[in-house]
């Protein structure tokens, strides 16, 4: 499995047109970044794909990393992550700004976001003939 790293995350974050550009928290990056990847003695809190790509969506979204543009950059970084690893995310651009303000306020749960990407993304292979 391939993970992004937090320079490929600033570089997404970078190419949006954000009013307050910069950074708030690099600890707050950090973190995100790493979350999909945790491992404590073999027990990994987040053991699917899905699972780690909601929580590095969730995290972004809601820690606010940067001064602006938290959710455009999270939806981006949980895309990107997905497609390296073999899938594809379907929705419009309305629908994936409108579930990452709901994530923003705290209205959708961690497994709520495992199956809202779980029903809009398929397999690259799957694609294949």
């Amino acid at each position: 499995m391939y993970f992004l790293t937090e320079d490929q995350i600033l570089r997404l974050h970078a190419t949006f047109d954000v009013v307050a550009s910069g950074m708030r928290y690099k600890g707050a990056l950090t973190e995100c970044r790493e979350k999909p990847q945790i491992d404590i003695f073999g027990y990994q809190p987040y053991v699917d794909i899905y699972e780690k790509a909601a929580i590095l969506l969730q995290c972004i979204v809601q820690q606010t990393p940067f001064n602006d543009g938290n959710k455009r950059t999270g939806l981006v970084a949980c895309f990107t992550f997905l497609e390296i690893n073999g899938y594809v995310v379907k929705i419009t651009v309305e629908e994936g700004l409108s579930f990452a303000l709901k994530i923003a306020n705290k209205e959708v749960k961690f497994a709520q976001i495992v199956n809202w990407l779980k029903s809009n993304s398929y397999s690259i292979t799957t694609c294949i003939v």
